[in-house]
């Protein structure tokens, strides 16, 4: 079922590009390459986040943070069925990977653009932007998964990550937040291959 709808999403996708573009890729060859990169992906991080950090069911009991999401950014559930072929040479997939111990808030800015999201402990959460220059971080903090009580606070304000020195677009920038290092170590993904 979850197959079949790929292929109608990518079917209407190449039925309205496919006209004034000369043609569609293959369907099979589209699916693959997802799968290819869902698979990368899923290698390089621990599990990725499905719960919405925008859905306050989920907040911690001490947590009274504002989550703080861009209009331009798509947080991203299924990388085989959220992100799409033929725009990821345009995007900057943005991956903050929580092995802390601790539901994370991490406080960012995304060109300049005041982000704020929460990060369940063992889990990736993975936000799609338009190509980005500069990811900046500003502050964690820890929360204990348990009882929802804030546990620690970090300033992050000397960890940076420019375009095209530490990532360029098209690939999947992964910052991992772990139990011994207040600030993060990335990863690149090329998301074009």
């Amino acid at each position: 079922m979850r197959l079949g709808f790929r292929y109608c999403v990518i079917a209407a996708t190449c039925g309205l590009i496919g006209l004034s573009m000369g043609g569609c890729p293959n369907l099979e060859e589209v699916l693959s390459e997802l799968e290819k990169l869902e698979l990368t992906i899923d290698n390089s991080v621990n599990v990725v986040q499905t719960q919405d950090p925008r859905d306050p069911n989920f907040y911690p009991a001490d947590f009274n943070q504002p989550i703080i999401i861009s209009n331009n950014a798509d947080v991203i559930f299924d990388i085989s069925t959220d992100l799409v072929v033929e725009v990821l040479p345009d995007i900057t997939l943005l991956g903050l990977e929580n092995i802390t111990g601790y539901d994370i808030y991490v406080r960012y800015f995304v060109d300049g653009v005041e982000q704020g999201v929460l990060v369940f402990d063992g889990e990736t959460l993975l936000l799609e932007y338009p190509c980005v220059d500069l990811v900046e971080l500003a502050s964690e903090e820890d929360f204990d998964p348990i009882d929802g009580v804030l546990v620690d606070a970090f300033d992050l304000s000397d960890a940076f990550f420019e375009n095209p020195f530490d990532f360029i677009c098209g690939e999947a920038l992964i910052i991992t937040f772990d139990e011994f290092a207040v600030t993060a170590t990335p990863e690149r993904i090329d998301l074009v291959q």
